[in-house]
């Protein structure tokens, strides 16, 4: 799997207005042997608790030093849990290439099942509901740390962001 070589959409999630949606991956693979090969790719979505709540797999035919994208989607996933910014709930995309039964690569991404609207008459929508967007302009402000903090630290200005009300960064 190319670096970065994964995009993930959850297609119809709109449309159904969050009561059902599939998920979509764009796949960028790299076939890096000499020779032509056939591999099975495999998309495993997990829940935030580890539980596979969608699977699906796909036979690809690469020849030897091709690079393709390939789309593979899962069935509808139900009652999806949906991401705000009061209940951030992610999913987890696995991507794997697996050649005779084995799993040579694998690549995966957090995501949340949501969608947006913006109206220039009533603003920002999030799931269908109007959400008033409060932002804040954060700085590194980690004295002696310039850049290099702690993931802890991030999320220590995160907790003081949403304590005092905001819900954008």
């Amino acid at each position: 799997i190319a670096w970065c070589g994964l995009q993930i959409t959850t297609p119809g999630l709109k449309k159904t207005e969050g009561k059902s949606a599939a998920v979509s991956t764009d796949v960028t693979i790299e076939n890096q042997a000499n020779a032509d090969k056939t591999a099975t790719l495999k998309l495993i979505i997990k829940d935030s608790k580890g539980a596979i709540v969608a699977q699906s797999d796909k036979e690809l035919k690469m020849k030897a030093g091709e690079r393709l994208t390939a789309n593979i989607a899962t069935a509808e996933i139900a009652n999806p849990t949906l991401w705000s910014v009061d209940s951030p709930m992610l999913y987890t995309a696995e991507c794997q290439i697996v050649d005779n039964g084995r799993v040579i690569d694998s690549q995966s991404s957090v995501f949340g099942f949501r969608w947006l609207d913006w109206t220039a008459d009533h603003g920002f929508f999030l799931n269908g509901k109007h959400l008033y967007l409060r932002g804040a302009n954060v700085h590194q402000d980690h004295a002696g740390w310039c850049d290099a903090i702690t993931e802890e630290a991030v999320r220590r200005d995160v907790r003081m962001i949403k304590e005092a009300g905001f819900n954008m960064i």
